[in-house]
C-alpha cells in the first residue's frame, strides 16, 4: 500500500487493498495522481480568479473586471460646493509691483441719492485679470558679409564657426524640447505641433531628435556624476519598467524593447534607459562591484547580488502574504500568521518613524 494517496483511500482497509489485483492497484494509483494534479490545477485557477491589487501586482483599475469589490463609498449624498470643515481657498493675488498696469475705478455719483462723489479709498476691492502675453520666437539673423581686397582683389567673408556651423536653435528652445519630450512624454510629432501652434516655431521631426541628443550630450557629465554617486551609496532602491524606445539616436536599429531603470537614494535619483532587463543591465545600473544593500522586487536580474545585500520590497511581501492567506488548509493558517506579523512590524515601524521625527536626536530611548 505504498502508493496509496494519504486521506483519499482511508476507507479501504489494508486487507481489501492487498486483495485487489495489482493491475487495479496501479490503475487506481495513476488515477489518484491525476486527481491530485487536477485539484492542484483547480486551486491555481481559483487563485488566479481571486487575483486583485491587494494580493498581486495587478493595477487597482483592473480590480472591478475581476469581480473584486472595491471599498464601499458613503451612501449619503454630498451637498454641492465646499463641505463642512473644508478649509477655504481664496484667489491668490499678485503683488502690485508684478502687475503690468493698475487701473483705478471710482464711482461718479451716489447709488442712493445721485450726489457727486470725490475722495479716495484706502482699501479698495482688488480684482486681477491674468493674461498670457503673445508668444513669438525671438529670431536673430546673422549676416556675414564678403568684401573685396583693394590691393589683390581677393574676396574675404566674415566667419564665426560657433554660429555658421552651430545649432540653429537657442538654449531655451532646446531645453523646452527636452522638457516636452522627456518629462511630459510628448511624441516628436506632438512637440513639433505644439511649438508651431503656441510659439510659431517651425521645427522638423528630425530636428527634435537631434536636439534631444544635443541635450543628452550637454548634461552627460552631471549625469555620470549622479550615476557614480548612487553606486557608492550603502542603501538604494532599484526598479525597472518597460519603456517605449525607438531608434531616433541610432542606438536601437533592431527596435528592441526598452526598459527604464531607476536607482533611488535620499538625495539623488538616477534614471537610465537600457535595451535589456537582464542581470547585465542591473550590473550596469548598480555597478558590478556594488557593496551596499538593494531594496527591489524578486526579479532574477538581481540574483548576482549576495543574499545578505538583498531586501525584498515590503509591498510585494504583503501582497504575497494576502494571497497565501486566501488559500485553504495549512496555507491559510500560515498566510494569516504572516499578515499578523506584518501588522506588528508596520506598527513598530510607524512608532519608530514617530520617535525619530519628534524625539531629540541626542536623547536616548528606553524600550519597555
Amino acid at each position: 500500500m505504498e502508493n496509496q494517496p494519504p486521506n483519499i483511500l482511508a476507507e479501504i482497509s489494508d486487507a481489501d487493498w492487498q486483495s485487489t489485483p495489482k493491475s487495479v492497484n496501479q490503475l487506481v494509483g495513476k488515477l489518484m495522481e491525476r486527481i491530485v494534479a487536477l485539484e492542484q490545477r483547480q486551486e491555481h485557477l481559483e487563485e488566479l480568479l481571486k487575483r486583485n491589487s491587494k494580493n498581486s501586482s495587478q493595477a487597482p483599475s483592473q480590480d472591478a473586471s475581476q469581480g473584486f469589490k472595491p471599498k464601499a463609498k458613503a451612501t449619503e449624498p454630498k451637498k454641492r460646493g465646499a463641505q463642512a470643515g473644508h478649509e477655504g481657498h481664496s484667489v491668490k493675488l499678485y503683488q502690485p509691483e508684478d502687475c503690468a498696469a493698475i487701473k483705478e475705478h471710482y464711482p461718479s455719483h451716489c447709488c442712493v441719492c445721485g450726489s457727486g462723489l470725490s475722495g479716495s479709498d484706502a482699501a479698495p476691492q482688488r480684482c486681477q485679470i491674468v493674461e498670457i502675453p503673445p508668444l513669438r520666437p525671438i529670431v536673430v539673423e546673422h549676416r556675414f558679409h564678403a568684401l573685396d581686397c583693394p590691393r589683390c582683389g581677393v574676396s574675404t567673408r566674415a566667419y564665426d564657426g560657433s554660429i555658421v556651423d552651430g545649432s540653429r536653435y537657442g538654449e531655451r528652445l532646446c531645453a523646452l524640447v527636452g522638457l516636452l519630450s522627456g518629462e511630459y512624454r510628448q511624441s516628436h510629432r506632438m512637440v513639433v505641433r505644439l511649438l508651431a501652434e503656441i510659439f510659431e516655431v517651425e521645427l522638423s521631426v528630425g530636428s527634435v531628435g537631434r536636439l534631444r541628443q544635443f541635450i543628452s550630450d550637454a548634461i552627460a557629465v552631471p549625469v555620470a556624476e549622479a550615476h557614480g554617486y548612487v553606486q557608492q551609496q550603502q542603501q538604494v532602491n532599484v526598479d525597472g519598467t518597460s519603456f517605449q524606445q525607438g531608434n531616433a539616436d541610432g542606438a536601437n536599429p533592431k527596435d528592441t524593447k526598452g526598459w527604464l531603470w531607476v536607482v533611488v537614494t535620499p538625495w539623488v535619483c538616477y534614471f537610465q534607459v537600457l535595451l535589456s532587463r537582464s542581470h547585465v543591465a542591473a550590473q550596469t545600473i548598480l555597478g558590478s562591484a556594488f557593496t551596499g544593500y538593494v531594496n527591489s522586487d524578486r526579479y532574477g536580474g538581481y540574483n548576482w547580488l549576495a543574499i545578505e545585500q538583498r531586501q525584498v520590497c515590503w509591498a510585494h511581501l504583503k501582497r504575497d502574504f494576502t494571497k497565501i492567506a486566501q488559500r485553504s488548509g495549512v496555507s491559510r493558517e500560515l498566510g494569516e500568521a504572516l499578515l499578523k506579523q506584518q501588522e506588528q512590524i508596520d506598527l513598530l515601524g510607524n512608532k519608530t518613524r514617530y520617535w525619530t521625527r519628534f524625539w531629540p536626536p541626542s536623547a536616548s530611548l528606553c524600550c519597555i
